[in-house]
């Protein structure tokens, strides 16, 4: 065989574009309202939850229950995403790169929700009738950060926060009652030895790797009685 022959070697290349990992869009839009607005503002009517008075006497008085307004201003931000491709560059490409284009585009809008969707959850609020007075996120809604990072004690107490907030909200279609934990958060909550037997079935170890894992169910009935109301939804 001739000592030359690698210059005729050839070089596949695949017309398959694959993205890189990412978050594929966003993941909180389902938790929150969404609606169309014309203008830079918008405006919000809320009312409050009343309680009945129980009935004392016959033909008593008819109780009057003030019904509680408020209202939530609503303020309109832009974001932008823009590439190009000449059509001088298609005919050298083996690929058409539209389309993964157009996906991450709308990948990186999602994840531009996410974030706006957490600043305003964490940060001022405005409301009011020209929607001018600040309401800070309550302290009772907060869980105190310390150097020991996201901790199972931590994690129940904001569980049992929402659950306590929303606990009446669960049945409602529109609503998605959850809690979200920021990635870099995570391996804070527990780290044990994970060894895996013969069977499948996990085991904690010492001598084994460390994993950062949770290890055991607050309330296994629970998650049961959660996971047979998403079924039978």
């Amino acid at each position: 065989m001739s000592f030359e022959i690698d210059n005729a070697f050839v070089q596949q290349f695949s017309n398959n574009v694959t993205h890189l990992v990412q978050q594929r869009g966003s993941v909180l839009r389902g938790a929150v309202r969404t609606d169309m607005q014309t203008g830079k503002t918008a405006f919000v009517d809320q009312i409050g939850g009343t309680e009945p008075v129980r009935r004392s006497a016959r033909h008593a008085d008819t109780p009057l229950i003030a019904t509680p307004h408020s209202r939530r201003r609503i303020t309109l931000v832009d974001y932008e995403w823009a590439d190009l491709i000449d059509e001088q560059d298609k005919v050298r490409l083996l690929a058409e790169m539209e389309g993964p284009y157009a996906t991450n585009a709308a990948w990186a809008m999602g994840r531009a929700m996410d974030d706006e969707i957490i600043a305003a959850a964490l940060g001022t609020s405005y409301t009011g009738e020209e929607g001018t007075t600040t309401v800070a996120l309550p302290a009772s809604q907060k869980v105190l950060a310390d150097s020991a990072g996201l901790t199972l004690p931590k994690l129940r107490e904001a569980r049992r926060g929402v659950d306590s907030l929303f606990h009446l909200l669960r049945r409602t279609p529109e609503f998605a009652g959850g809690l979200e934990i920021l990635a870099r958060q995570m391996p804070d909550l527990i780290e044990k030895g994970i060894r895996l037997d013969d069977e499948g079935k996990m085991h904690i170890d010492p001598e084994a790797r460390p994993l950062r894992v949770a290890t055991r169910w607050k309330s296994l009935e629970a998650f049961h009685e959660f996971l047979a109301e998403r079924l039978l939804a």
